[in-house]
C-alpha cells in the first residue's frame, strides 16, 4: 500500500512538474512583469529555488513544483529557472512577503526530502536596484529575521555573447596597437597647452550597476568638475545630463579632438579589458545615471558601449533624453553581429565629418 502511494505521489510530481513554464517561457513572463512595474509601479518579487545535492534533485524539484502549484495564486507564474532550479513570480508582493511564500513552501514539502535553497529577488518603483540588501520582518510570533533581498535587476544581466566579446577584443587590441603614435602626440599636445592630468578618469555606471572606471583624453580643464556646478543654470538638454554647445570649460586642443573623437579613444582600454564594448549603451557619469528612472536602468543589463544608436543620429543634441534612453532599449532587443558592425561603420562615417560622437 505503502508503494502504491509513494508511486501515485512521484507521478503527480511529475504531471505538475511538466505544467512548469519553461526556462524561456518563464523569463519572457518575468519580463512581462518587470515592464508592469516600470510602467504603472508597485512590486515585484521572484522567489527562486534551487535544488541542494544533485543526487536528490529530482525528486526535491518534483516535491517543489508540486507544492508551488498548490500555493500559487491566479497571477503568479511558476517555471523552469535551469535545470536545477524552478522559480515563482510573485507580482504585488515585497521581499518579506517573498520570503514568507518560500518558507510556507518548504513547510509544507514532504519531510523526507531535502529542502531547496531560497533565494529572494526584489523589484519595485522606488528601488534603487544597487545590489544586495537586507529586509526585517516578523515571522509571526517571534522576533524580526534576517533575511538576504537580492535586487532582481542582478537577476536580468545579460551575459557578453563570445562573438561580441571576441570582436571587441580584437578590434580594441588592434587599435591600440596601430594609435599608440597618435596616443603619444595628443598626450604631449595636452600637457604642453594646459596644466593638469593627460587623462580624464571618471566613475561610471556599467553593466549591472556596477562602477568602473571610464578613460578620455582631457579635453576641459582640470577644475572643469568644479565649475559645472556654477553652469547648470545653462545647461540645454533635458534629463539628468549636462551639455553645453559652448561649453568655456573646454580647452583650445579640447575642441579639436572632441570633434574628431579623438577624445574617446583610451576608452579602447575599457573595451579590451571588458568594462566596455564597441558597441552599446553609453556609459553615464555615475551621479547622472543614479537619476534615471525604473524603466531606464534596462540599459544596465548589458555592458556599455563607446557608440549606440544615438551616438549616429545627425540631430542627435536635439534628441529628448527619454529618446535617447528608449535608443538604447532599441538597440538591447535588436543587438546583432551585423547591427554592431553596422553601427561601427556610421561611428566612423562621423568621426571622419568632424562631428564627434
Amino acid at each position: 500500500m505503502q508503494l502504491i502511494r509513494t508511486r501515485n505521489t512521484a507521478t503527480r510530481s511529475r504531471r505538475e512538474a511538466e505544467g512548469l513554464l519553461s526556462s524561456s517561457e518563464f523569463r519572457r513572463e518575468l519580463n512581462k512583469e518587470r515592464a508592469r512595474v516600470d510602467r504603472f509601479g508597485g512590486e515585484l518579487s521572484l522567489v527562486v529555488l534551487s535544488a541542494r545535492d544533485a543526487a536528490e534533485r529530482t525528486r526535491t524539484l518534483e516535491e517543489t513544483s508540486s507544492v508551488l502549484m498548490t500555493r500559487v495564486r491566479a497571477t503568479d507564474e511558476v517555471g523552469w529557472i535551469d535545470s536545477d532550479s524552478i522559480g515563482a513570480i510573485l507580482p504585488g508582493t515585497d521581499a518579506a512577503g517573498a520570503w514568507r511564500f518560500s518558507e510556507i513552501v518548504c513547510e509544507r514539502l514532504d519531510k523526507e526530502v531535502l529542502p531547496p535553497a531560497c533565494t529572494v529577488y526584489f523589484y519595485s518603483d522606488h528601488d534603487s536596484g544597487d545590489g544586495d540588501g537586507e529586509v526585517r520582518y516578523d515571522n509571526g510570533g517571534g522576533p524580526g529575521l534576517r533575511r538576504e533581498v537580492r535586487s532582481l535587476q542582478e537577476f536580468f544581466i545579460e551575459p557578453v555573447p563570445m562573438m561580441k566579446r571576441a570582436l571587441d577584443v580584437l578590434l580594441s587590441a588592434t587599435a591600440l596597437l596601430l594609435l599608440a603614435p597618435l596616443f603619444a602626440v595628443v598626450a604631449l599636445i595636452i600637457k604642453a597647452t594646459s596644466p593638469g592630468p593627460v587623462v580624464f578618469s571618471q566613475k561610471r555606471m556599467g553593466r549591472g550597476r556596477r562602477p568602473f572606471v571610464l578613460h578620455k583624453f582631457r579635453s576641459m580643464s582640470a577644475d572643469a568638475d568644479l565649475r559645472k556646478r556654477e553652469l547648470m543654470s545653462l545647461n540645454e538638454v533635458d534629463g539628468p545630463v549636462f551639455k553645453i554647445a559652448r561649453d568655456p570649460r573646454i580647452t583650445p586642443i579640447g575642441k579639436l579632438i572632441r570633434a574628431t573623437c579623438i577624445d574617446e579613444l583610451p576608452q579602447l582600454w575599457n573595451v579590451l579589458m571588458g568594462d566596455m564594448s564597441l558597441v552599446g549603451p553609453r556609459p553615464l557619469p555615475w551621479d547622472e545615471a543614479c537619476q534615471c528612472v525604473r524603466w531606464q536602468s534596462r540599459r544596465y543589463d548589458v555592458v556599455p558601449g563607446l557608440t549606440c544608436f544615438w551616438q549616429v543620429q545627425d540631430s542627435r543634441n536635439s534628441i529628448p533624453f527619454t529618446e535617447w534612453m528608449r535608443l538604447d532599449l532599441d538597440y538591447i532587443r535588436r543587438w546583432s553581429i551585423q547591427e554592431d558592425l553596422r553601427l561601427i561603420w556610421k561611428t566612423g562615417v562621423v568621426m571622419l565629418r568632424g562631428r564627434g560622437i
